[in-house]
């Protein structure tokens, strides 16, 4: 919730679209951290062009493709092929997030648009670990992949088409 609203009183925008859950009006899942270009949050006196919103506004714009190519691997784990106690000597938790992305000219040397991809898998053996427990707890754990892309076609010298998907499940 923001300034002391319930927490359906929000707009949740995913590159300018309406990205509200239906039946609870909270926002849905977000693309890989690698695709975000630009995240605004709009609380109290904001513009007449959100409409009905009484308390705030989270506006995600995503990244597009660039005249050059480009990308990105991260990996985030704590258990380093089966060795992370050993090496680190701390408990393992199995959590493992792996991102990439790749974007840049659909032709290269033309400018014939560009396109922008991120991806996302991600599991967690235990998602909430707790001190006193040896091990992860029963049906605990967490796995899902996340998807998004966009494609972006110059029509002219001010007017762009854009295409953009997300896919995400957990």
């Amino acid at each position: 919730p923001m300034s002391g609203s319930r927490g359906n009183q929000n707009l949740f925008l995913f590159d300018g679209a309406h990205f509200n859950a239906l039946f609870r009006n909270t926002g849905l899942n977000y693309p890989p951290p690698d695709a975000l270009q630009e995240v605004k949050v709009l609380t109290n006196s904001f513009s007449a062009e959100y409409g009905r919103i009484m308390s705030g506004v989270v506006n995600v714009i995503t990244r597009e493709g660039a005249s050059r190519y480009s990308g990105s691997l991260e990996a985030v784990t704590d258990n380093f092929g089966g060795f992370g106690g050993d090496v680190l000597g701390a408990r393992i938790y199995d959590y493992n997030n792996y991102d990439g992305s790749f974007g840049g000219p659909i032709v290269p040397g033309q400018d014939w648009g560009s396109f922008y991809y991120s991806g996302q898998r991600r599991w967690q053996g235990d998602r909430a670990p707790k001190a006193n427990f040896d091990g992860p707890l029963p049906s605990n754990s967490l796995s899902g992949w996340s998807h998004q892309g966009k494609l972006s076609i110059p029509l002219g010298s001010q007017v762009q088409l854009r295409f953009g998907g997300l896919f995400s499940s957990d």
